[in-house]
């Protein structure tokens, strides 16, 4: 999944440029499957969470507008992950926080513990 931004007020979006790989070298974000979701904090970082699959979720954060992002593509690596959403509570990296949920699919075949 790709982030695109609008600067007219919503008349047009533009891809952000960091949100895409150079030609020839690696991603910057996580390849993603869908069900995105993007939180600003109170010091105008964006934050992207993607799915996946079905078996991880990445997250992302960009203090630049989306020009650089610094990635995990493993932030919750567990079968059956799906549709993650996530929220800012004032500043994460200054005694805010950042909450991240996600809906577990995977189901008990048989005797489930």
């Amino acid at each position: 999944s790709y982030v695109w931004r609008s600067t007219d007020h919503g008349e047009s979006f533009h891809l952000v440029p960091g949100n895409l790989s150079p030609y020839g070298k690696p991603n910057v974000t996580c390849v993603g499957g869908g069900d995105s979701a993007l939180a600003v904090d109170t010091a105008n970082r964006l934050y992207f969470v993607d799915l996946q699959g079905l078996t991880d979720v990445s997250n992302s954060v960009s203090s630049d507008q989306g020009a650089v992002w610094l990635s995990t593509c493993n932030a919750a690596n567990d079968v059956g992950v799906d549709r993650p959403w996530i929220a800012t509570f004032g500043d994460p990296q200054n005694g805010g926080a950042l909450y991240q949920t996600v809906d577990q699919i995977g189901q008990c075949i048989g005797a489930c513990e």
